[in-house]
């Protein structure tokens, strides 16, 4: 028997591609001591880029980056700075850097904000204030063409978007959406263009890139940063002493980029939100495998497939026959060592009724013999590294680490006769210290 962690799930994050290199923004740290307002280091982060950037493309990595100053983060409703004092420093300062600092907000910065930070720029250069060429550029580019990197499990989804810049160079807009948990857009990427791309996937056999309108490349996109800005919780982005190579760092780099671009795509297209899965649904899925021919115990194929379809539920699309290599080996190796405490009969049971599973639901999805024979390797592959992460401390939940700790006690949690002993154990538990707590 299996007992699970029914917390909300997390995320499962497919590999995106991404740029080499990206000029570095004001990183987000401490606050800056009194005697150095954010305001005057964005100024000398100015100064610095226009000594050290050559190319738009290069600007604009560099400009994205410093909207994320005047973002609240944490619990803290306030931003770090705010246009109106950045611009009467900049007023003050004058000069290039000045300039710089005023036309990257004018493009990319707050909206409210937008319009005196143009009136600075343009008054500032009719004033004789020179400038690098790149300023004039930045943000100006046409969107010509849309496309989708996905693969045959319709488990990838990259949005890709070709801009094209007054000289008649490309440059591309890349966003990942995770088809698998929650919808989130990740994995922004400047610079690479379809072309670019569609030559790097072409030898792979499960890869294919679809055209699509430019107006479903914005409601796509549009909906996963939706749903990137409805789950990350207060302090996700923005700590202290961030990773500058953590990939959601990186992304929160590109978000102002991102916004940009996709405000430049018309609107009215479908951002193929699929269709979830009603609980009565997916029971009904379940209760007819066991009707199916499976050779198994009917009894542990039912905890199993119950397991299958609690997995499924927190899946974007809530839907248990849709299997990929990928999800595959997100439940086997990481979410049922997470969330589920089993015994060794009931591991035992799921390597054998899993595989009957995939080979269930890829009959009912007409799915190609040859996936399915790739989805069962890659389950194979997978028990080895789901029972190694079972009995590491470190890949369970806390929620899974208290139930294994009770039944390590004699106590059953599931067991409505237990329920006393189960609030009593919490109220001891939650009684320790906070160190000894998961």
């Amino acid at each position: 028997m299996a007992r699970r962690d029914h917390r909300k799930g997390g995320r499962v994050t497919p590999k995106g591609t991404r740029p080499a290199d990206r000029r570095g923004g004001p990183r987000r740290g401490p606050p800056a001591p009194p005697t150095q307002p954010l305001e005057e280091l964005l100024l000398r982060n100015a100064t610095d880029a226009v000594a050290a950037i050559t190319t738009v493309g290069e600007a604009e990595d560099w400009a994205s980056a410093i909207p994320r100053l005047f973002r609240p983060r944490g619990l803290d409703p306030a931003p770090d700075v705010t246009v109106p004092a950045t611009l009467a420093a900049a007023t003050a300062h004058g000069g290039t850097a000045a300039v710089v600092l005023a036309a990257t907000l004018a493009v990319f910065g707050p909206q409210p904000g937008r319009h005196e930070a143009r009136r600075l720029w343009r008054r500032m250069v009719a004033d004789g204030v020179a400038v690098p060429d790149w300023v004039e550029s930045q943000g100006d580019v046409v969107p010509v063409r849309a496309a989708r990197v996905t693969d045959a499990w319709d488990d990838e989804c990259m949005v890709l978007v070709d801009f094209v810049r007054p000289d008649g160079t490309v440059c591309g807009l890349g966003v990942d959406i995770d088809r698998i948990f929650g919808g989130v857009a990740h994995g922004f990427m400047h610079g690479p263009t379809t072309e670019m791309l569609g030559a790097a996937v072409a030898e792979d056999p499960y890869a294919a890139v679809v055209e699509t309108g430019l107006a479903d490349a914005r409601a796509m996109i549009a909906e996963g940063l939706r749903e990137r800005d409805g789950t990350v919780g207060p302090g996700d982005y923005g700590d202290d002493d961030p990773d500058p190579d953590d990939p959601d760092e990186l992304d929160e780099d590109l978000r102002a980029l991102v916004d940009q671009r996709i405000g430049l795509l018309p609107l009215g297209g479908d951002a193929a939100v699929p269709r979830r899965l009603s609980e009565e649904e997916a029971a009904a899925i379940a209760d007819a495998f066991l009707e199916w021919p499976h050779g198994q115990d009917r009894h542990a194929a039912q905890d199993v497939a119950e397991t299958i379809v609690w997995f499924g539920s927190y899946c974007y699309d809530g839907d248990p026959l849709h299997w990929s290599p990928q999800r595959i080996a997100g439940f086997l190796a990481d979410w049922i060592p997470e969330k589920v405490v089993a015994e060794e009969a009931w591991l035992v049971a799921l390597e054998s009724v899993f595989p009957r599973w995939l080979e269930y639901a890829a009959e009912r999805r007409g799915l190609d013999a040859g996936l399915l024979e790739r989805n069962l390797s890659v389950a194979r592959d997978s028990f080895g590294a789901m029972r190694r992460n079972a009995d590491d401390p470190g890949r369970r939940s806390p929620t899974t680490s208290i139930v294994r700790e009770m039944l390590a006690d004699g106590i059953d949690p599931s067991d409505p006769a237990d329920s006393a002993a189960v609030t009593a154990w919490m109220d001891q538990y939650n009684a320790r210290p906070r160190r000894e707590r998961y």
